[in-house]
């Protein structure tokens, strides 16, 4: 078969079994739920979000979905601190909700963004990407046992899942969330030590590119986002080009064809919270086939806290050309 004789079947099918295992390093790298998702945790962390702009075709959203698995909570009902931050860890929305025992929490973020965000909030979100009118940025929710949600309850078990939409043109994906246990208040950087990738060690992700099925225009792309925490070395400063432990890094890069062409480079610094690579604008002219793999490795002498995952979709003429899926990161 060709480097481009895909159907977007077997592009799935193939994704599917990319992700069917992990090779893990560190302590907190053997608890992969803790990590991406798939148990019950304090509080759950949204990685990062697309939202608006308000209609046309490019209009993107993301959906949270919320359950718990607490039976401590009165039955009276409990609280839920949602925050949202810019790309840079600025924080740019704050929200008290309501939920009872067996509530299960449902939100849109563009809706949250429009209808209970500042104007200033909205404006720091907005700048995080190119596009005018959408906003991108990163969440967290907390359980709070007070109605203004200062305080933290440790106690919360909270299940997490998000799903990543461009309902207009049929384009949706679903991820489990991931979660952390520490729930201090301010959020600080243990809080997400379980995130940790050891020095030298690796973020694998598969990648689509080109047309996904010669002879439609169905074009494949991936983006890969990565969520840095910041929350340590950087301190308050969201202005500060840093990561935990480190002054900034350039983030090593490999990646290959299905024909095994390979290159390597260096990315810019993972210097926000919120990392977007657009692989396009990465890959040589020489790859040549529209599958492949890349891996970003940590540069440093220290564990990096960080999520990764691959954001693979194809856009054809119509509906039925277009998919969207999003696999985690392998490490190893």
């Amino acid at each position: 078969m060709s480097p481009r004789g895909f159907v977007a079947r077997k592009v799935l099918a193939m994704a599917f079994v990319a992700v069917a295992s992990s090779a893990t390093t560190t302590a907190a790298d053997t608890d992969y739920g803790a990590t991406y998702g798939g148990r019950a945790g304090g509080s759950a962390l949204l990685p990062w979000f697309e939202a608006g702009p308000s209609d046309g075709e490019t209009r993107r959203d993301t959906l949270v979905v919320i359950t718990h698995d607490d039976i401590n909570l009165p039955a009276t009902g409990e609280y839920v601190h949602i925050r949202l931050f810019d790309v840079k860890s600025a924080e740019a929305c704050n929200i008290c909700r309501r939920w009872t025992r067996e509530d299960v929490l449902k939100e849109s973020i563009f809706s949250i963004i429009t209808n209970e965000c500042a104007g200033t909030g909205r404006a720091l979100l907005e700048a995080g990407d190119s596009v005018p009118g959408r906003y991108v940025g990163y969440a967290t929710f907390e359980p709070s046992d007070s109605d203004t949600c200062l305080t933290i309850d440790e106690e919360g078990d909270f299940v997490p899942y998000y799903y990543q939409t461009q309902l207009q043109i049929g384009l949706a994906a679903g991820l489990n969330g991931p979660t952390y246990d520490d729930n201090l208040q301010p959020i600080s950087s243990a809080d997400f030590d379980e995130f940790a990738l050891d020095p030298g060690r690796e973020m694998y992700f598969r990648i689509l590119v080109g047309l996904d099925t010669p002879g439609e225009n169905a074009l494949a792309s991936t983006r890969l986002w990565i969520w840095s925490d910041r929350s340590g070395a950087c301190g308050a400063d969201p202005d500060s080009a840093c990561l935990r432990g480190t002054s900034g890094a350039e983030g090593a890069l490999r990646a290959c064809d299905e024909a095994e062409n390979c290159f390597s480079a260096f990315v810019p610094d993972f210097d926000k919270e919120v990392n977007v690579l657009d692989v396009d604008e990465i890959i040589p002219a020489s790859f040549i086939s529209n599958g492949g793999w890349m891996s970003v490795v940590n540069p440093t002498n220290s564990p990096l806290n960080v999520l990764g995952y691959a954001d693979n979709e194809a856009n054809g003429l119509g509906a039925t050309l277009n998919w969207r899926a999003i696999f985690p990161a392998q490490r190893r």
